[in-house]
């Protein structure tokens, strides 16, 4: 579960890793609730407001995480079923970034200019595509099926926003990372 784990090095070198994961050290983010010290800083993602909550009980600080979590899980997947997209109508794609993401390219049609059309105006995609390491059938399905786990989760949210009150919080970027 999410806040079990300290931050800690590892290294992926065990049978079948060659080839598909990085063999240096690499840090592992895992947030706690032991290290949330009020006030906590959220902020909602439907109306964007921030909000500084003081005394949130240990069950309200998880699911601030999780939430984060599951937030930032939700808005790859649709980024990710844009990808799905592109392939999906230009098989025969040649876009680096996109290429960099499959085991092997499709043959058929390539649209270079639509491709890259796509990633220009879709925020976040073009980051997501040239900062991450990752092939696509297997973290599509990953965050399609983690997403499709927690969403009802999210529909009854422990913290809400004050303003909106029917909508989970999230915790604040620069707030989460002190967490971990």
């Amino acid at each position: 579960p999410v806040g079990s784990f300290s931050r800690m090095d590892t290294q992926l070198t065990g049978p079948g890793d060659a080839g598909r994961y990085p063999t240096e050290a690499m840090t592992i983010f895992c947030p706690s609730v032991e290290r949330m010290l009020d006030p906590v800083l959220t902020l909602c993602p439907q109306c964007g407001r921030s909000h500084s909550l003081a005394t949130l009980t240990d069950d309200e600080k998880q699911f601030l995480l999780d939430s984060t979590s599951f937030h930032e899980l939700f808005t790859e997947l649709g980024l990710l079923k844009v990808v799905d997209q592109l392939i999906r109508n230009f098989p025969g794609t040649k876009n680096r970034l996109i290429v960099s993401k499959m085991k092997e390219v499709g043959r058929g049609a390539d649209d270079p200019l639509a491709v890259e059309r796509t990633i220009a105006t879709t925020p976040g995609l073009e980051d997501l595509l040239a900062h991450s390491s990752f092939l696509f059938p297997a973290r599509f399905h990953f965050v399609a099926k983690a997403v499709g786990a927690n969403q009802a989760r999210m529909l009854e949210p422990l913290v809400t926003c004050t303003d909106c009150e029917s909508q989970y919080q999230i915790l604040d970027s620069g707030y989460y990372l002190t967490c971990g």
